[in-house]
């Protein structure tokens, strides 16, 4: 709303130097100048509203609603319209300086349309994240990005059966939700009790409540397995995959490699600046996840019994999305360090703005996940409880078989089995 703002104190400028002028004048003169007066300030007025309208509608007309740029040009367009009513009424028109005050107005906006263009489409083309709805994997969307096997199904349930109701974290809905495509039922599909994602913060009490039989996901944290226990469940943990926990810092960073022993001690805080780690940037951000997430529970193992120092309320990140979006955001955090899994970060919320770091020297791809040259990957699990049904069971079995194998490498992640 800035250019609202200054088209408040113009007015107010104005209406103060009006007011001076006549106190300075004679009756006769101070009539004639008492109806220009009144015509500028409401055709100000009016201008002001239908500016003020204009900018609006433009804020929730783009993309990224109020985007500055755009309503400022509005607003000075109303500014500029403004100028040559009011020059009229004063007949200022043969003034140089008028001439040259609108006409560099009328400039600037024909230069900043373009210029807005231009910054739109840099942002949303070549420096924006491509995230993926992570329903554009349910098998029954048009286009699903569930992948298929190359031949039936050896599980196949029907519509009778009692039906595994799967859950799990955000990262892993693309591979359980291609288990369904390929072993359930079409008419089941979109039925959220028996395919959904809570995000591992919340699956595994999904899990211990009973609202669900399976929960793909990564290892819990303390206080859920604490959880599992105080309710008298038992949870049976099967790893049917690997994927590797990943450190990324803004793309303009000059670091490329960092060590496990030097994450430790940003996380620990005893780290605090870049130029400890060998490059510029200042003090360093990290970002770090909420509790009982998949990733904060990951970046609790590594530290293996370092305490995690504890940050200011502004650097918890309640989604993997979130944090992704901190660390890209160059203007504000550059300066910073984040942590996700890898297919997240390089596919279902690919950012070109960041960069995954090479850790130890060796960088996260699927060739060094596989060979184990990668020093942090991760299992990820079918969890299920002790007291499972026999479909469960099945359906487990059948997601270690080579076919379930398939399913998780063709999505992009680690079979556990070769």
């Amino acid at each position: 709303m800035s250019g609202i703002w200054i088209f408040g104190v113009l007015v107010f400028i104005a209406g103060v130097m009006a007011a001076s002028i006549m106190l300075m004048c004679s009756e006769n003169t101070k009539k004639k100048l008492a109806g220009k007066i009144i015509a500028t300030v409401v055709s100000a007025a009016a201008i002001a509203v239908f500016t003020f309208i204009a900018v609006v509608i433009v804020g929730f007309a783009t993309v990224n609603h109020f985007n500055t740029a755009n309503m400022c040009i509005t607003a000075v367009l109303g500014i500029t319209l403004e100028l040559i009513i009011a020059f009229s009424i004063w007949k200022l028109w043969r003034t140089k300086w008028a001439k040259i005050a609108v006409l560099s107005l009328l400039g600037a906006l024909v230069l900043a349309f373009p210029a807005v263009r231009f910054y739109d489409y840099y942002q949303n083309n070549v420096l924006t994240m491509k995230e993926e709805n992570v329903y554009d994997y349910n098998p029954a969307q048009k286009n699903s990005k569930a992948v298929s096997l190359g031949e039936p199904s050896a599980l196949v349930f029907d519509e009778n059966d009692d039906l595994p109701r799967m859950n799990g974290a955000t990262a892993l809905y693309p591979i359980y939700a291609s288990f369904a495509k390929a072993a359930y039922p079409e008419n089941v599909w979109r039925d959220m009790q028996y395919l959904d994602y809570g995000g591992s913060d919340y699956v595994y009490e999904l899990l211990i409540d009973g609202s669900y039989d399976i929960a793909f996901a990564a290892y819990p944290s303390e206080e859920q397995l604490k959880m599992a226990k105080d309710s008298g469940v038992e949870l049976k943990f099967t790893p049917i995959g690997k994927e590797a926990f990943v450190f990324f810092v803004n793309k303009a960073n000059k670091l490329d490699d960092i060590t496990i022993d030097q994450i430790k001690g940003i996380y620990s805080g005893k780290i605090t600046d870049w130029s400890e780690l060998g490059v510029k940037g200042g003090a360093i951000k990290a970002f770090q996840r909420n509790k009982n997430s998949g990733s904060q529970s990951a970046i609790e193992r590594l530290m293996d019994g370092t305490p995690i120092m504890k940050a200011p309320a502004e650097d918890y990140v309640d989604m993997m999305a979130g944090i992704i979006s901190k660390v890209a955001d160059y203007k504000n955090y550059r300066n910073s360090i984040g942590y996700s899994f890898r297919f997240y970060a390089a596919s279902m919320f690919r950012n070109n703005r960041i960069k995954l770091l090479s850790v130890n020297g060796v960088y996260p791809d699927e060739e060094n996940i596989r060979s184990g040259a990668y020093p942090i990957a991760n299992d990820f699990y079918a969890v299920t409880r002790a007291d499972a049904s026999e479909n469960t069971k099945k359906l487990v079995e059948w997601v270690l078989s080579e076919q379930g194998q398939e399913i998780i490498e063709k999505i992009g992640y680690t079979p556990i089995r070769e």
